[in-house]
């Protein structure tokens, strides 16, 4: 775990990571992008316990604004969907994730030739 994290972003990293080898997605290079994602997460939910208090409006001078946590908010939500559909963490990225223990889909194309009586090229 990176050591810069934050005290949220620690937290999530240790609930992430054994999620993620489990799947197996992840190796030494994705330090950074997930220590990114565990920081987005972080952010986030100090953005809506903003929002959560203050409200969607706040007042200013110039008459009620939209309060300023909501674009970080948003922000920091476009960031974890992004990472979370690269590392299988929605239901659809994991439909897409190969496992390991299962052998490639056979297209129409290799289903034929093997009902031809012979096997694809590369088999």
């Amino acid at each position: 775990m990176p050591a810069d994290l934050g005290p949220q972003a620690a937290a999530e990293w240790k609930r992430l990571v054994p999620v993620l080898k489990r799947l197996a997605v992840i190796g030494a290079a994705d330090r950074a992008p997930l220590a990114a994602l565990c920081e987005a997460i972080a952010l986030e939910r100090q953005a809506f316990a903003d929002l959560l208090e203050h409200g969607l409006t706040v007042s200013t001078n110039a008459g009620p604004r939209q309060n300023p946590a909501y674009r970080v908010w948003r922000g920091a939500v476009d960031v974890i969907h992004k990472y979370a559909a690269q590392y299988g963490l929605t239901v659809a990225a994991r439909a897409r994730l190969e496992q390991p223990d299962q052998e490639p889909k056979a297209d129409g194309k290799d289903r034929f030739i093997r009902l031809a009586g012979a096997e694809p090229a590369g088999i």
